[in-house]
């Protein structure tokens, strides 16, 4: 597995089954967040209920295998370096 790191927004989503983290840039054009739409695209890439959420800006990392589908969730972090960090006490080397 490799870590993909980069900085970018993302949606914080709280649903019956937990916290998830989609980057904006998977949700496609957000010219109107609020028109009630983004609870059913945020439902596309997160397990239970959209409850909430909120959009906000940080670095997003999570580990993939390159030529497969398999990778981990995503997680946002504050900085590049709390984000590898993050990946390395969670998976070992990054």
């Amino acid at each position: 597995m490799q870590p993909e790191v980069y900085h970018g927004r993302a949606f914080v989503v709280e649903t019956t089954t937990g916290t998830w983290i989609v980057p904006a840039d998977l949700i496609g054009a957000l010219v109107r967040i609020d028109d009630g739409s983004i609870d059913t695209r945020l439902a596309d890439f997160v397990e239970g209920t959209v409850q909430s959420w909120k959009l906000e800006t940080g670095w997003l990392a999570r580990m993939s295998m390159p030529g497969y589908m398999d990778c981990t969730d995503w997680t946002l972090h504050r900085t590049r370096t709390e984000a590898h960090a993050f990946l390395k006490e969670m998976f070992g080397d990054d």
